[in-house]
């Protein structure tokens, strides 16, 4: 961080041109040190940089096309100057142009490159490009596929992870799964809660479900309940609908408040969680007698859960075809969510 008594000497050195005082100017804008935040003038002056060929102007200028910071998202140009950066070697921009090609964003799907680049950029010991170099030898992405490497690479990842804990959680699901592990449930639980513990919001909420189920550990209501509260604040909706479960049904001690359940997997439907989509339609559904318009917005909750390929949500809309509900009567389209 720049202090404060030197920001007249950087401003005035940026506009002499110095590449250097311009690229740290940029930072001062993005994360607002020292003067007030603005992405438009970070983005202005990680260009100006960028165009004098400093490199991590040119990631930093890819981080905001890609981010649509300062400038209208395009993804072209996010590669192009993450292209820039990693003809310099920048470990950063090597990896996140070997996840262009890995997604084949804005350049053709090429898996021998991918690899290429994420390994290059995992020499450097870069936790995500050490979890995806892993993933690559678990899927045989541009390489002969290796479970006992991708085993090695995972696990080095979530040791390196000492951010924000996804490497960590990834491990954790792949011992809950069995995915290129041997399914373990202590191991899962071990490391889940390493990336809870580092606030990663998608632990909260995991860990919240094994101490809900007993899974790794000794059961825990409370603990669950505790860890989907945490989740919640993140804005995680499948936590959000958790919670408005428990005051609807007043489980672990929670008082029973309807209204507020109700609010709760409202919020939790909207943020995209399908349970409650499902549940907000069942509000409609379970009337004695339905109003065309209140199956109307019932089918229209259970069209986002369906599109989340939300089990109950396909059985639920197969009544709809079935019954000729709101759409037109057809059986064989029933059949097929019912399969």
């Amino acid at each position: 961080m720049i202090e404060e008594p030197n920001m007249q000497d950087l401003i005035m050195k940026a506009f002499e041109g110095n590449s250097n005082a311009q690229l740290e100017l940029g930072n001062c804008y993005l994360n607002g040190w020292n003067i007030e935040e603005n992405y438009e003038n970070a983005f202005m002056w990680y260009e100006k940089a960028a165009m004098q060929d400093n490199c991590e102007a040119q990631h930093n200028l890819a981080l905001c096309y890609g981010n649509g910071l300062g400038t209208s998202y395009d993804a072209d140009q996010s590669f192009y100057w993450y292209s820039k950066a990693a003809e310099k070697g920048m470990p950063e921009a090597l990896y996140k142009v070997g996840l262009f090609y890995l997604e084949g964003t804005s350049v053709e799907k090429d898996l021998d490159l991918a690899f290429k680049y994420i390994s290059e950029a995992a020499k450097y010991d870069i936790p995500l490009a050490v979890h995806d170099l892993g993933a690559c030898y678990a899927n045989g992405w541009g390489v002969s596929q290796n479970l006992e490497f991708a085993q090695k690479y995972f696990i080095k990842a979530a040791r390196l992870d000492k951010e924000d804990g996804k490497c960590k959680f990834a491990l954790g699901t792949c011992y809950l799964s069995g995915d290129c592990f041997e399914q373990d449930h202590n191991k899962a639980f071990y490391w889940i809660e390493q990336a809870a513990l580092m606030d990663y919001p998608d632990a909260e909420i995991m860990l919240g479900d094994l101490y809900y189920n007993g899974i790794g550990c000794k059961e825990n209501k409370k603990m669950a309940i505790y860890c989907w509260e945490i989740a919640a604040k993140f804005e995680i909706p499948d936590a959000i609908y958790k919670l408005s479960c428990c005051y609807e049904s007043g489980e672990c001690g929670y008082p029973i408040n309807i209204q507020l359940a109700k609010e709760l997997y409202l919020k939790a439907a909207n943020l995209g969680s399908s349970d409650a989509q499902v549940r907000c339609s069942l509000e409609y559904l379970q009337k004695d007698e339905p109003s065309d318009q209140e199956y109307q917005i019932a089918y229209e909750w259970l069209v986002k859960a369906n599109d989340l390929n939300n089990p109950s949500a396909k059985m639920l809309f197969a009544e709809f075809y079935q019954n000729g509900i709101i759409v037109s009567e057809s059986m064989s389209q029933a059949l097929k969510l019912y399969e």
